[in-house]
């Protein structure tokens, strides 16, 4: 056990995610070692409030985070880094008290499959159904290093099916709706199933509707879910963005400035603007603070920053000089305003890694190349070195 200072206000008050395969796991970090299977659970809140969950719960209150299940919060602090932990205190519900002897699922974090229609340079199969034909490209090309297990990680970063949640296991999740306050539609791409669509408009009805929030690539939207999520009065919207321009063609593989536009066609409907959210990255590491300047112009509100764990080759920890972006960055955010900035410290306190290895990021790159028609390093020649 690591000792620690607090109790993790996730588990006491009612948060639980759901992967897209069904897995169960305490929250959306903790991904070393599930829970359950959905299909293995009749019964939601019961689930909740088990052994198993409750020995996690008395495990926390002795003044420790287990290890089997907590152990990205762990490393985190271990390196004097803010942790998951630390942040779960910002959602917008309202906690249960922790000595309740009876928790209910109030927050849910979930994703019906892996249906998604982009193959972002840092993603997989087991998130994107579009890199299920890919990842067996890259096998043939003999890059093997991809589909090691990650550190953080119960599952490879390769699944050879679309991974898809059936109706029965979806009433599961139906069936606690009424008291859970906050939902998160994780993907795949929420706003390629259907389902979703559904979710929402079964949401809408519900006596105290529950925000909702989803991140989207938001390349193409529908009609249908644009006048759904525009008109739901708590739908709080993230559309991930990774560079400009060709970087950002290159990265996640859409048009950028059709998924710019949407963004303008939500804002304008609405009434509300996105939360712009970025996972920095080798391949935008040298830009962001044109990036950022650029999301200002755009009329953006809030940029939201997070941290890519893995793969490891497309990490910005792979910069020998990353000290000398992370002031670059510092500087820049100085000076940086009307536009909100969640997670700042994803920009400036990262850390070299001399153990990633730098052939896997050359084969990478060039895998990539090869798949968007173009050599990012055109765009990026701080690249060249690899």
């Amino acid at each position: 056990m690591i000792e620690t200072n607090s109790t993790c206000r996730m588990l006491f008050s009612g948060g639980l995610t759901i992967n897209p395969d069904g897995r169960i796991i305490l929250c959306c970090v903790s991904t070393q070692k599930e829970l359950a299977h959905i299909s293995d659970i009749d019964n939601l809140n019961e689930f909740y409030n088990s052994s198993l969950l409750n020995e996690i719960r008395e495990t926390m209150k002795s003044g420790s985070l287990p290890e089997d299940w907590c152990f990205s919060c762990i490393n985190w602090r271990k390196n004097g880094e803010r942790a998951a932990i630390d942040d779960w205190v910002k959602l917008e519900i309202e906690w249960n008290p922790d000595d309740v002897e009876y928790h209910t699922i109030n927050f849910l974090e979930f994703a019906p499959s892996n249906i998604c229609n982009q193959n972002c340079a840092m993603c997989g199969s087991v998130y994107s159904s579009k890199w299920i034909e890919w990842d067996n490209d890259a096998i043939e090309d003999g890059l093997t290093f991809r589909f090691k297990k990650p550190w953080h990680s119960y599952v490879t970063n390769f699944h050879n099916e679309v991974w898809s949640m059936d109706d029965k296991d979806l009433q599961k999740i139906y069936d606690v709706l009424p008291n859970v306050r906050r939902i998160n539609l994780k993907g795949g791409e929420p706003f390629a199933d259907k389902r979703n669509y559904d979710l929402i408009r079964h949401c809408i009805k519900l006596k105290n509707p529950p925000v909702i929030a989803a991140t989207t690539n938001f390349s193409t939207i529908p009609n249908e879910i644009m006048d759904l999520i525009c008109d739901y009065p708590k739908f709080r919207m993230g559309v991930s963005i990774d560079g400009i321009d060709k970087v950002y063609e290159w990265v996640r593989g859409a048009s950028y400035k059709q998924t710019i536009d949407n963004c303008h066609t939500y804002m304008k409907k609405s009434g509300r603007s996105p939360i712009i959210t970025s996972t920095p990255t080798l391949y935008t590491l040298y830009s962001l603070n044109d990036y950022m300047s650029e999301m200002k112009d755009l009329g953006f509100k809030a940029l939201q920053f997070m941290w890519c764990a893995s793969p490891k080759y497309v990490s910005v920890e792979a910069e020998e000089n990353i000290e000398y972006y992370n002031e670059k960055h510092r500087k820049f955010l100085k000076t940086y305003d009307q536009v909100e900035v969640i997670n700042p410290e994803n920009l400036y306190k990262r850390k070299y890694d001399v153990n990633i290895n730098t052939s896997h990021i050359k084969y990478w790159i060039e895998f990539m190349n090869k798949k968007r028609g173009f050599d990012i390093r055109q765009y990026v020649s701080e690249l060249s070195k690899f």
